[in-house]
């Protein structure tokens, strides 16, 4: 097989786009009629009766249909979702595994699985699926293994094969998939019977790495007003989430924190309560950069600077390796490590004087 890698590489990206943009656009809807064909037709051919579907606008609607239906005694059966997906990846992902992924060449497959799969994965489920969902609940009804957006992963992985590589395969159990995935599910609830579907997120805020992030208000909102906060990718409920941004901590109330991801992030929107403690020592102030240290807040002893960034005239302050703090105990020095470009010029420079001159007239 003969495949042109700048050719591949571009339509890599035009499939790791499409998929990206099902979720992240925020402006698709589940298509019921699709959904609940594909649906019914998988619940089929794993041996179930056609189950009822339930659509619902958000994860927390999908669950408080299921406690009213058994507060209300109705005959809800156990989850199905490990049998389904046995019979899924029997049927379906195990078949695409003998007859396309088998016969790709190995660079090829290489190729594919770090530039398409991996990113789907760190771009959705990651951050929308698995980490918002074992964030909010853990004791309640369990959603899918198979049909929601965690499979787009391997879905666009096999539709590049399927659509440029193999066009001749048909599989009419791959059809009714893509048609599944292609109706913008986000996820369900499988059940004997019953299946309640999740529609799409109306709102999706991110940071420049891709985590759920957002510092004016929820970062994740679904169509019936439910709403998800979250900063830097760590999920947090309403009243936490606005007395981080609004530097509403005392300091007491800061260290007993049992969340040590709370606790640091309660220190990232007001880091100067840090250094204001009793806890903090000044240890050198070389021109406008301080290096504290820190005891008795964290596991270990810390070390932060506190310097003034000229590009914009802000004040920041900024974790140390402990190692380069205790080794140099300068503020400048350890405000250089910050930035490794200039933390190599000063070491691969003898005479420091010289280093500085040079850094000024540059």
């Amino acid at each position: 097989m003969i495949v042109n890698s700048q050719e591949q590489e571009k339509l890599i990206i035009v499939y790791i786009d499409k998929w990206l943009n099902k979720v992240y656009s925020c402006k698709n809807q589940t298509d019921k009629i699709d959904a609940s064909e594909a649906i019914k037709y998988i619940y089929k051919n794993a041996g179930y009766k056609e189950p009822y579907i339930w659509f619902c606008d958000s994860i927390l609607m999908a669950q408080l249909i299921v406690i009213f239906l058994k507060v209300n005694k109705a005959n809800l059966k156990s989850n199905l979702w490990s049998n389904l997906k046995s019979n899924l990846r029997f049927n379906l992902e195990s078949n695409l595994e003998s007859n396309l992924w088998s016969n790709l060449e190995s660079n090829l497959k290489s190729n594919l699985e770090s530039n398409l799969w991996s990113n789907l994965e760190s771009n959705l489920w990651s951050n929308l699926g698995s980490n918002l969902e074992s964030n909010l609940w853990s004791n309640l009804e369990p959603f899918s293994y198979y049909g929601n957006i965690s499979d787009y992963r391997w879905t666009a992985l096999y539709e590049y094969i399927n659509d440029n590589l193999f066009k001749e395969y048909k599989n009419k159990d791959w059809d009714n998939w893509k048609k599944l995935m292609n109706s913008n599910v986000y996820d369900m609830i499988q059940l004997d019977g019953l299946v309640i579907v999740v529609n799409m997120p109306n709102k999706i805020k991110m940071d420049i790495d891709n985590n759920l992030h957002s510092e004016n208000d929820s970062a994740v909102s679904w169509r019936d007003g439910y709403e998800v906060y979250s900063l830097c990718g760590i999920i947090l409920d309403n009243e936490l989430y606005n007395k981080i941004i609004n530097k509403q901590f005392s300091l007491k109330e800061l260290l007993i924190l049992e969340n040590q991801e709370h606790k640091m992030l309660a220190l990232k929107y007001d880091p100067e309560k840090l250094i204001k403690s009793p806890s903090a020592e000044l240890i050198n102030k070389n021109k406008e950069t301080e290096l504290y240290l820190i005891k008795k807040i964290f596991s270990t002893n810390a070390w932060f600077i506190k310097y003034k960034d000229p590009s914009t005239n802000r004040i920041y302050i900024s974790g140390i390796d402990p190692k380069v703090a205790e080794e140099t105990r300068d503020a400048e020095k350890c405000r250089l490590w910050k930035f490794p470009l200039l933390w190599d010029a000063y070491n691969n420079t003898k005479n420091s004087d010289k280093f500085y001159t040079g850094l000024i007239e540059s």
